[in-house]
């Protein structure tokens, strides 16, 4: 989660060198791992008032390591989790439908940084840490958006590059798996170099 405050920060700053405006970029959704375990967060990052009138987020996932298990939609306030029916794996790879939205009574506002729920996977046993991203936003059509301050920011918004820098984070944790064994025969070389360095010391 630091790590996420951190990323935050950093936009608002890169906005402030190059004459972006940080205003722009005060609100974010992420995905967090900070139990670096089979369990990710998904946040809604913030630092000003904000209220929120409903979302719909779509996720993609590395089926060649982890394996969807369940998820947990907790939205703040009043609003209602799974209004639209709840969220499938409409194919592999692919989690669709994780939403909540209001029928009567007041939005909530959110003035700092809330957790809107959790995505549970099982992690196979041949993941490795590859430096690739083994979960993402999937920010695509139709539905994918949230309603922030009587403005719908839609798959439009999030598919436009500048946007989506600002309004998209990734944590920690989000490359699963054991890391990557250095193969043998790179041990091999760098004691051979090591014993090289070694006589050439001796040798002069």
């Amino acid at each position: 989660m630091k790590r996420l405050n951190v990323y935050m920060l950093v936009i608002a700053l890169i906005g402030c060198l190059f004459g972006v405006s940080p205003v722009s970029a005060n609100w974010q959704l992420g995905i967090d791992n900070t139990e670096m375990d089979n369990v990710f967060e998904i946040w809604f990052l913030t630092d000003e008032s904000h209220v929120i009138s409903n979302y719909q987020l779509e996720f993609g996932y590395d089926t060649n390591e982890m394996t969807y298990v369940s998820y947990t939609n907790t939205p703040p306030g009043t609003l209602i989790p799974d209004f639209m029916g709840g969220m499938e794996e409409t194919h592999p790879g692919y989690l669709h439908n994780f939403n909540a939205a209001q029928l009567f009574g007041t939005d909530p506002t959110v003035s700092s940084n809330i957790i809107l729920g959790t995505l549970t996977f099982e992690i196979k046993p041949e993941a490795v840490k590859d430096g690739e991203p083994d979960i993402w936003f999937e920010t695509v059509p139709p539905g994918f958006g949230i309603t922030l301050d009587g403005e719908w920011f839609d798959f439009n918004d999030f598919q436009e590059p500048e946007f989506r820098s600002q309004h998209i984070a990734y944590g920690v944790g989000w490359d699963v798996g054991a890391p990557v064994p250095i193969p043998a025969a790179v041990w091999l070389l760098g004691s051979g170099v090591v014993g090289l360095l070694g006589l050439r010391r001796r040798l002069a």
